[in-house]
């Protein structure tokens, strides 16, 4: 069982993490058809309507299809509206229950990228949606 003081250890490493420059490895989503550059939004936009092949951590593969690549919830607030480096991409599945993690998502057109997926609530109960959001924007 995890004491007070590791969780606020914890909390604030992360919090100095957050803090530090993203190194170059970490900038990229993988090494897709942008030779090697972090994909964006201008990338993924024209492939809405496209299935990708999603590979989970424990090898199970499943077909996804992206049915939107839009602005994050708070852009205008933010001021990140229709930026290339900060924005969301909503993918359905024909599995429920599709689970948060890290896939391998593959397309002709982009390659193998590595994306962190979020369970959203869609309106089909029977189909999986999940949401990747982007947000590379150094202030």
């Amino acid at each position: 069982m995890a004491t007070r003081r590791d969780v606020l250890r914890s909390g604030s490493l992360a919090a100095a993490a957050m803090a530090l420059p993203l190194p170059a490895w970490a900038r990229s989503f993988g090494s897709g058809s942008a030779a090697g550059a972090s994909l964006g939004r201008r990338d993924l936009a024209p492939l809405v309507g496209n299935r990708l092949l999603a590979e989970a951590p424990d090898g199970r593969r499943v077909e996804l299809l992206l049915v939107e690549v839009g602005d994050t919830p708070s852009a205008r607030l933010a001021r990140t509206s229709g930026r290339d480096d900060c924005f969301i991409a909503v993918f359905e599945g024909s599995e429920p229950g599709l689970g948060q993690g890290t896939y391998a998502v593959s397309s002709p057109a982009t390659g193998e990228m590595q994306i962190f997926l979020v369970p959203a609530p869609g309106p089909d109960p029977d189909r999986s949606r999940v949401v990747a959001t982007i947000n590379r924007v150094v202030r």
